[in-house]
């Protein structure tokens, strides 16, 4: 999809109508955006563990902590009629080289790993699913980096 004077900051959320029609792209149009992409980097390495776990409620549209006092959210003005639960994780990597990557990740980079239900279970029980399944397990894993602080978000893991 195209869209003119889109935003130059990653991620690039682009929104339809359930009247929009998208079709196929044209070869000529895919090679002048062959060199975009939603990532700024990649990792590859063992899983040392997850932690710091942190749950919290977010608006359904932009994904954005909001609390129970928010009418409004704070990010993409969403009236809150209602709040979905989510969570936030560290990822501890190893690249094989004695040093650590500390990662951010957010729920959405682990959703085609696990299914958990809702309501989410404990932050104990969210980070025992997370570590037994992947604790030394060999992955890549991709990142976006916030323009803001400059740290790496998890954009997906990907289990070799």
């Amino acid at each position: 999809m195209r869209v003119e004077k889109y935003p130059s900051e990653k991620p690039h959320q682009i929104s339809t109508t359930m009247a929009t029609k998208i079709y196929d792209v044209t070869d000529e149009e895919k090679n002048t955006f062959k060199g975009i992409s939603l990532i700024d980097g990649s990792h590859s390495g063992y899983v040392e563990a997850f932690h710091d776990i942190y749950k919290y409620e977010s608006c359904p549209k932009c994904k954005c902590k909001v609390d129970n006092t928010m009418i409004l959210c704070g990010t993409c003005n969403t009236v809150l009629h209602d709040r979905v639960e989510t969570f936030k994780y560290g990822l501890c990597l190893n690249p094989g080289d004695d040093n650590m990557i500390n990662i951010i990740g957010f729920r959405p980079s682990v959703q085609s790993i696990f299914a958990f239900p809702n309501p989410l279970p404990s932050i104990e029980d969210i980070e025992d699913e997370l570590n037994n399944s992947l604790e030394r397990k060999s992955v890549d894993v991709q990142y976006t980096i916030n323009k803001k602080n400059e740290e790496k978000i998890v954009y997906k893991i990907n289990v070799n």
